[in-house]
């Protein structure tokens, strides 16, 4: 049998390693040289179910719909912060009553669900309505159903549910008619009965309704000492003309 010697002068009678100690016999075998992994490959854009962007990964960053769920994401918030509006008392009353409160409601609405119907709610009687206008913020000149709020997908809208005087939008020189529907924006200002206003703010954290201003004082409006009268002359220099009779009523729902 033939037999080779190993790097420790031993007889070995294999050829790789030493049957006797072990040390390996003639070239050492190089190690292998690693296998790298082939880049993984992006994912596709697929496009998005709810607003039709790409999207690449679970949620679409245009609309945040969950692709994987089929989930669309949820609607911003949408508050209505009520305050007073002095230009819409002058309007409706003008002078009067019921009177321009001196200190305006803070109070937020939130609207949820799909419908809310807002109205007032006299003292001692049962809440029947969705936000209520109860207290110090029950202007006397809101319905007791005044005006309905409806969820259109991700967006709300109103419309007067018959009220006594009435649901204007913004600066509307005529409120909205039976059956229109107007759909909210950011800073919409819907106004009702003699001075109530809601302000429509729309996702993250509703602000406070401004301080009501003050009624003047009775310093502003005397006439000047020169005997000049207060309001309009007519043309033939007579009497000034009455001011225009009240438009907003009590209403007795």
């Amino acid at each position: 049998m033939a037999t080779v010697t190993c790097p420790a002068g031993h007889e070995s009678s294999t050829e790789d390693y030493c049957d006797t100690c072990g040390a390996p016999i003639g070239a050492a075998t190089p190690p292998a040289e690693p296998t790298l992994a082939p880049p993984e490959a992006a994912p596709a854009a697929t496009s998005c179910p709810g607003c039709g962007e790409p999207v690449v990964g679970r949620f679409c960053e245009s609309c945040g719909y969950d692709v994987e769920s089929g989930t669309p994401a949820a609607p911003p918030p949408v508050t209505l912060v009520l305050g007073t509006d002095r230009a819409h008392w002058e309007r409706m009353v003008g002078s009067g009553e019921p009177a321009f409160p001196l200190v305006g409601p803070t109070l937020n609405f939130e609207l949820t669900g799909d419908r809310a119907v807002l109205g007032r709610i006299r003292t001692g009687a049962p809440v029947d309505v969705d936000l209520a206008l109860t207290g110090t913020a029950a202007d006397p000149a809101v319905s007791h159903n005044q005006c309905v709020f409806e969820r259109d997908g991700d967006v709300w809208t109103v419309n007067d549910a018959g009220s006594s005087n009435g649901t204007w939008i913004n600066d509307a020189t005529e409120p909205l008619a039976p059956g229109a529907v107007h759909r909210l924006a950011e800073g919409d200002r819907i106004l009702i009965g003699a001075w109530t206003s809601l302000t429509v703010h729309i996702g993250g954290a509703a602000p406070t309704a401004p301080p009501a201003p003050t009624e003047p004082s009775a310093q502003a409006e005397a006439p000047e000492a020169s005997g000049a009268t207060s309001g309009p002359a007519s043309a033939g220099g007579g009497a000034a003309s009455p001011p225009p009779e009240p438009s907003a009523t009590p209403d007795p729902s």
